[in-house]
């Protein structure tokens, strides 16, 4: 015999969204860097970390991710133009 009003029957609710990080460590991860293009021609890079797409130009300023800025700086097209480690 069928018990259809058992607690097995009754649907459950839907799992709680997860929580999105605090502000102070989402911003730490996503702070940009300035870096200079000194490459003679232009270049649209992908930022391996980040995915962001980087369209340069020669000599321009970037904002860069700072996930994305080892990779950039162990090219030498590229230079850190802010003071900060």
């Amino acid at each position: 015999m069928c018990n259809c009003r058992s607690s097995r029957s009754r649907p459950t609710s839907p799992a709680p969204a997860p929580s999105t990080p605090p502000v102070s460590s989402r911003r730490a991860s996503t702070e940009e860097i300035v870096l200079r293009y000194v490459g003679k021609v232009p270049l649209l890079v992908k930022g391996g970390v980040s995915g962001r797409a980087y369209a340069l130009r020669p000599g321009a300023r970037v904002n860069c991710d700072r996930r994305d800025v080892p990779a950039f700086l162990a090219s030498p097209l590229f230079e850190r133009l802010d003071n900060h480690p």
